[in-house]
Formats: structure tokens, sequence, C-alpha cells
């Protein structure tokens, strides 16, 4: 993973919020991460999570 958000400049938490919040930014953020070994779409979402950043989940 780190070999897909260092070459964009992603080295921190608040970083990876920002990138995931601009959605020009986050639809190839997540498609690259896609392509990481082992990387699904829950374990995209629970990076969202993580970051504090929204998903399209709903809250119960």
């Amino acid at each position: 993973m780190t070999r897909v958000l260092e070459p964009q400049g992603i080295e921190t938490v608040v970083e990876l919020r920002g990138a995931l919040g601009d959605h020009s930014s986050r639809a190839v953020l997540r498609e690259a991460l896609g392509t990481v070994r082992h990387v699904s779409p829950k374990t995209l979402d629970y990076i969202d999570t993580l970051s504090e950043t929204s998903t399209d989940a709903v809250d119960e």
C-alpha cells in the first residue's frame, strides 16, 4: 500500500483523509489501492473509516 500512497505524496492520515475527501482523487486512489494484493472493497471501506472519511454507508 505504501507503494501506492508514497508516489502521490500521502504520508500521513491527514493527507490520506484529504485525498479521499477530494472526489477527483478519491476514485483514482481507491482504484490504485484496489490493485494491491489482498485489498478488497471491504478493506477500502475500512481505510475510509480509519481516516474518518465518510462513505456511502448508512448509520443505524
